[in-house]
């Protein structure tokens, strides 16, 4: 080897291992960043004819296992509509409360049953009276308030998927551009690694929202699909459509009358179901519980109070019809037109003569002009009667079993509480499988042990390359004195 081809070969390996030195400062300074793909530099044999001439630096390559980072995404959208699921539920489970807990549903029916036996034990106590009608209030208000809370939830949902399909726009929109800077560098021969860190950025920033299928494009683009296939940029990037319902949600209030809003993609109507082309991550999950979860709940509620309503309504039916008094404590408070239980538990409430006080008319009959003996316990007797009776239960997705009032309203809740411990599971799940994804990606990322020891190879080879530049240069000296 001559010593220019010795000279021209050294130079070749500083500039390799400047290279190198600069991906692994890059490496090690961005180790915590999640969305870095780590560097590595590509080297080839340089050649000179037939001989070998040096090394050339090919690029840095950016090391992602692209595999991985799809599982990846795919359990960021099953974590996110777990999440959703799973906080709903908590929240009206918790509206419910526990039975014995002062305030939960169980304990207001309780304290009803408890205070009627107590005034039909001693009929002319006003005290139990009293106690009577404001445990009857206290169970038509609770049942009031978490229905309160489910059109709440439902109206709350309605806003997050408004922010979802708003983040999810934009989002796509920057991931265009982005596309865009990427072809311009690629085009002009450069290694636009930094554009690709903030491109797997901002996809991973709507993975939560939507399962997401990233493919290869040439020059350096990506398209992005659903996994049912649904197009959201492929050049570019598609439209999402909802109209927030901006008011307050009512029972009444659905997707099929027209009142919420469902989902548009370029301009074209789509399924908000699971299985719809935006299905499996937090924004179909908001669609579940808007227009699926929250509506059965309410229903429930719905149902309960009707219950309640017709069993004190046919309380002394078992009397002949002109010995019948009126004991129809609970009422629906503003029945629409046409009638319809959609929305009866918020509207539940007590007749009036004993909104206005007349606790005495539970002894003698609603119906009462004067009240009779202060000592007649029938008429508390069947009110206490109807409560523990055993009826088929309405409709809201109830058993056909018989039940009392209790029974009902531990049905309800049983119900809800096993739904939430099935979506705690699921949300369980599927935090352990996004963390143990996230760690392997961790451990396929930056490692600062390997980049230290990658570092002294490199200080080793800067040192070789040094030396062999010093050798040829002093035999050069030496030629020049000779």
């Amino acid at each position: 080897m001559s010593l220019s081809s010795a000279l021209h070969s050294a130079v070749t390996g500083l500039t390799a291992v400047a290279r190198q030195a600069g991906a692994v400062s890059s490496n090690v300074a961005n180790s915590t960043n999640e969305n870095y793909g780590r560097r590595e530099v590509e080297l080839a044999a340089r050649a000179v004819g037939k001989n070998v001439g040096g090394v050339r630096v090919l690029g840095e390559v950016r090391m992602v296992d692209a595999g991985l980072l799809a599982d990846r995404r795919a359990a960021d959208a099953q974590l996110g509509a777990a999440a959703v699921t799973a906080q709903a539920l908590e929240w009206i489970d918790t509206a419910l409360g526990l039975p014995g807990e002062p305030g939960a549903l169980a304990s207001h029916v309780a304290d009803l049953e408890a205070a009627l036996t107590e005034a039909a034990s001693r009929p002319d106590a006003q005290i139990r009276l009293d106690a009577v009608v404001r445990s009857a209030g206290d169970l038509a208000g609770g049942i009031g308030r978490v229905a309160g809370e489910v059109q709440g939830l439902r109206a709350e949902a309605d806003r997050q998927i408004g922010l979802g399909v708003e983040r999810l726009n934009d989002t796509l929109a920057r991931i265009e551009q982005v596309n865009r800077a990427i072809l311009r560098e690629v085009t002009a021969g450069r290694q636009p690694n930094g554009l690709y860190d903030e491109r797997q950025k901002l996809v991973d920033e709507i993975a939560d929202l939507v399962p997401l299928r990233q493919m290869e494009r040439p020059l350096g683009q990506i398209a992005l699909y659903t996994d049912t296939g649904a197009i959201l940029l492929d050049g570019t990037a598609a439209r999402i459509g909802f109209s927030a319902f901006g008011g307050p949600i009512g029972p009444e209030t659905t997707l099929a009358g027209g009142a919420l809003s469902g989902l548009t993609l370029n301009g074209i109507p789509i399924s908000t179901g699971p299985g719809g082309p935006l299905g499996g991550g937090a924004l179909s999950a908001q669609f579940a519980l808007r227009d699926g979860t929250l509506p059965e709940v309410q229903g429930g509620l719905d149902a309960l109070a009707r219950d309640l309503i017709t069993r004190f309504e046919t309380a002394a039916d078992a009397l002949p019809p002109a010995e019948r008094p009126d004991l129809a404590i609970f009422i629906d408070g503003s029945p629409p037109v046409p009638a319809t239980d959609a929305g009866l538990a918020q509207r539940l409430t007590l007749a009036p003569a004993l909104l206005a006080g007349e606790s005495w008319r539970l002894r003698d009959g609603l119906d009462a002009i004067v009240q009779g003996p202060p000592g007649d316990a029938r008429n508390l007797a069947l009110l206490a009667g109807a409560l523990e009776a055993r009826t088929a239960p309405p409709t809201g997705g109830f058993s056909g079993t018989p039940r009392d009032v209790s029974g009902l309203a531990a049905e309800l809740q049983g119900r809800i509480g096993g739904a939430r411990i099935t979506a705690e599971g699921q949300l369980s799940f599927a935090r352990g499988q996004n963390t143990a994804l996230r760690d392997a990606q961790a451990r396929d990322g930056v490692n600062t042990d390997d980049e230290m020891q990658k570092l002294l190879l490199i200080e080793r080879a800067y040192a070789a390359n040094a030396r062999v530049i010093q050798a040829v240069d002093e035999m050069l000296r030496e030629l020049t004195r000779i």
